[in-house]
């Protein structure tokens, strides 16, 4: 089972509750339900932003052995030859596939599900099975499964493992109990990310502003150096959030 990209990490961040409180009193709206809402949004929209960029903590390694599929199901694309990931997915890094000794031998090309489906049409069933040359991921954001084509038969792939590493998102939370689950200075730039949103949202007087601007900038700084991962192939690659 994949491991979670939030193990080991700081727990002392600010809880939702905690954030939201702490937003909505910079608009002078700390007890007020409307203020606590513009603040959840606020903070909500600073971890989008932030997943817009891959992070180091969010990079995860797995593996495993793939089984054998001699006949494709009909009507079922990729038959049964999908994997699931215990997170979400955002941008592949790489995949291998080892030889019968387990031993990593060939590297694998990621494709798109949505061009993998243009390619090979749900009619196009017959000849997908064998050793397989690309990998893709189907429902990236959620229940992420990783299928492998042509589908692995017996002694074409089965038996063999695919080694895989890729990027997951930082997890949005829900619960006002929860906190994120990232490093506490990146915890801190995306309060002060969601802090400079929702004062310009609120249109708040220049000297907030600029201290919320001034503190973000610190703030990004900081986690760029330390956490952000740069991956030559992504193309999901952002300049500092907005």
């Amino acid at each position: 089972m994949p491991a979670g990209a939030a193990t080991g990490l700081n727990q002392d961040n600010r809880t939702r509750l905690q954030a939201k409180q702490e937003l909505a009193s910079w608009i002078g709206k700390s007890d007020d339900p409307v203020g606590q809402q513009m603040a959840e949004r606020a903070w909500d929209s600073a971890v989008r932003t932030f997943n817009g960029n891959p992070w180091k903590f969010n990079r995860i390694s797995i593996s495993f052995v793939l089984q054998a599929w001699d006949a494709a199901p009909s009507g079922v694309f990729l038959g049964d030859s999908d994997y699931s990931l215990s997170s979400d997915f955002r941008n592949p890094l790489r995949g291998i596939l080892s030889d019968s000794s387990g031993r990593p031998q060939s590297w694998l090309p990621f494709k798109p599900f949505v061009a993998l489906r243009a390619d090979f049409p749900l009619a196009a069933n017959s000849g997908s099975v064998g050793t397989p040359t690309l990998y893709t991921v189907q429902s990236p954001e959620r229940d992420s499964k990783v299928s492998l084509f042509p589908m692995p038969s017996s002694g074409n792939g089965a038996g063999r493992t695919f080694f895989m590493e890729y990027h997951c998102r930082i997890a949005r939370v829900t619960d006002d109990a929860h906190s994120l689950t990232v490093p506490q200075e990146v915890d801190e730039a995306i309060f002060w990310c969601a802090v400079k949103r929702l004062l310009a949202q609120k249109g708040a007087e220049t000297s907030k502003w600029q201290e919320a601007r001034e503190n973000y900038a610190k703030s990004w700084k900081d986690v760029l150096f330390e956490y952000r991962d740069y991956v030559d192939s992504d193309p999901l690659q952002k300049r500092q959030p907005a």
